[in-house]
Order: C-alpha cells, then structure tokens, then sequence
C-alpha cells in the first residue's frame, strides 16, 4: 500500500530531533505503532535509512504507522545519548497515539544491527521506568554484546567484522573501561533479569557477528518466560536482508518478518492509558509572560515555520501540566541549551498558530 511520509522535531537532551514517520495512505482506524531504529554501530546511520528497511516493508504491507528516529551518534555523543533519544520518541509516539492514528495497546519497537541493540536495551529500560508498556520487541541481528563472542570474535566479515565492531562499541562506550561494570542499557547482553520483557521475533544469519549474541538474546529470554523466537539463515553478509535484497534467503527472510509482525498484531498487546503522562516525561523551562513574571512551562513540541524554530509548550501548575498551548520563537545555544523568546507580534503570533495547528 501507498505510504505517506512526514517529519515531526522534538526537543531532547541533546536538542531538536527530528523523526520520520510513515503511514499508510488509506489508513482507516488505529494501527499498531512501530518505533524503527536505524543500524550503523551506533557510530553512523541515519533515520531516513527507514526507506530501505524492514520498517517501510512493514508499514507498507502489514499496515503500520513507523516513526524512525534520527537520534544522537557515538562519535559526538556516546553512552547514553542513543538510548535517551530513543525513549524520547517512545514518549512521543505513546503522548500521540490519537494524532498519529496508532492503537494504545500495541506500541512496539524494531530495528536492525546497532538499532536491534538500541530495541532490545530499550525495552529493558521502559520496563524499569514504567512509563510505557512495549507490546511486542523486533530486534534485527542487533549488536547486543559489547564483549567478544565465539561469533563476533575474529570475523572477517565484508559489511561488519571482529576490527569495526571493537570500534563500534569503543566510541559507544567512551568512558568506560573493561573494569567498569557495564550497564545492561548500554549493552543489553549484561542484563541478568529479563522478566517482564516484551515478546519478540528476530532473525540472523550463521556466518556474521552477532550470531552468537541473538540466539543468547532469545535463550535468554524464553528462560524468563518470554515468548521468542529466531530464524536462523545460511548466510555471511551482516544485514543481507538489506545489504543483497535480491538473494533467495533475503526474500524468504523478509516473508517471514513480516508474517511474524501479522501474528504479533493479532496476539501481543500491552495497554498504555490514554493521557497517562508523568512531569518527567517534559522538559521543563521558565519563561516570560505577558504580565512581566515568569513562570514554567513544560515543552510538547518543537517545529519549524517561516525558516524560524519555535516551541509549543504548556503551563505547569501544582507540579500537573495544565491545558492549552502557547508558542515561543527559540534557537539552539552551542551548549545545547535553548535561547527562547516571545513572538514579537500579535500578527506573527497568529500565523504561527495557524501553522502549528496544521502540522
């Protein structure tokens, strides 16, 4: 089915984010919702790589809306930039579930390679804050062993080998040394409680890196209780499935994705009430107000209009978000805070507001 294609920007620790969403044309009632994370070895990649992935086959052909992330790289912000940017758009996709026409009770997350990681280490940290509930996990050969495995270890491997995956997790894990105990957030193979997780479906093949560490992935995870499973394919290419799309077992692994994505949205559901948010969930800021104070305002949305940035934001009162939006004109600082400022006219005001009402 034909897809349509928009882009949302939230605010995050590391300032504006911008998100890809994708969404069938013809959608008619609430889908599931799908946050697709890139791969890159947490060092590259970017969320239009959304275009070429199973998250658009899914979107296209099993009816999903997708949102991919453009989060925070390695080599500028390592440990835990990935991960915080990636629950922020959680967040977003469970504070606009109506918006977005995505079902409540079937929030998921996915992605290949390194964003088969950041899944798998994201479920884990949704469980513990306990702030949204994750329906079903799909985390694609994810890179989820900072630690040499039988198959990660000396692999000469063309796309991902032994050499480029001790960088991957060096520049991921800077600060950090072989001493430090390392969080299950960060390199979500550490985890030693996996109760509690999501159900999952993943798939890898026999002759690339993460072999080894997918298959203990899923081990794990049935000795929890957990639902899940893996296909295994004959193969030596990390990410063949995007890497040789025209191979027979590329095919036949991206049939069977997708029939295990049908299953899961007929089975796997995991309720999230609607409006449920807590204070932490915003960025909060003082800002003026027309009558000379200043009070706090927690950050909803941030958006581009007439080449300018602006904030939509809500007053906060008795520590509870109040109703209404009021918009602000801001900049990034280059320490990532944001330089905000009222809207100098009324007029300016007013086709702003008509701006962010379409959007």
């Amino acid at each position: 089915m034909k897809l349509i294609k928009t882009e949302k920007y939230i605010h995050t620790k590391g300032g504006r984010m911008k998100i890809i969403i994708l969404k069938p044309a013809n959608q008619k009632g609430t889908l599931p919702g799908l946050l697709w994370i890139h791969g890159g070895g947490y060092i590259t990649g970017m969320a239009a790589m959304v275009n070429f992935s199973r998250g658009r086959d899914i979107a296209s052909q099993c009816g999903a809306v997708v949102l991919s992330p453009e989060y925070r790289l390695s080599g500028k912000a390592p440990y835990p930039a990935a991960l915080e940017d990636c629950y922020e758009a959680l967040l977003f996709m469970k504070k606009h579930t109506e918006e977005l026409g995505i079902r409540t009770d079937q929030l998921m997350v996915g992605g290949e390679s390194a964003g088969g990681g950041l899944s798998a280490a994201l479920c884990l940290y949704a469980r513990d804050k306990k702030e949204v509930n994750i329906s079903f996990q799909m985390p694609l050969y994810p890179m989820l062993d900072c630690q040499d495995t039988e198959s990660s270890k000396n692999n000469h491997g063309h796309i991902w080998n032994t050499r480029r995956n001790h960088y991957g997790w060096r520049k991921y894990l800077a600060g950090m040394n072989q001493k430090d105990i390392i969080p299950s957030y960060a390199s979500a193979a550490r985890a030693t409680d996996y109760s509690g997780l999501p159900p999952a479906y993943t798939f890898v093949c026999d002759g690339e890196p993460f072999y080894c560490e997918t298959l203990t992935y899923v081990e794990q995870l049935k000795k929890a209780g957990i639902k899940a499973s893996v296909d295994v394919y004959h193969a030596k290419t990390h990410a063949f499935d995007m890497m040789c799309p025209w191979l027979k077992v590329s095919k036949q692994a991206k049939r069977e994705l997708l029939k295990r994505f049908e299953y899961a949205k007929k089975h796997f559901y995991a309720e999230n009430k609607k409006g449920e948010t807590t204070m932490n969930e915003y960025e909060i800021i003082t800002l003026p107000v027309s009558d000379g104070t200043e009070k706090e305002f927690a950050i909803m949305d941030t958006f581009v209009a007439e080449n300018k940035q602006y904030v939509a934001v809500s007053l906060v009162k008795d520590d509870s978000i109040q109703d209404g939006i009021f918009l602000y004109r801001y900049k990034d600082a280059e320490d990532g805070d944001m330089i905000v400022e009222t809207i100098s006219t009324p007029e300016e005001y007013e086709r702003i507001a008509e701006v962010y009402e379409s959007l």
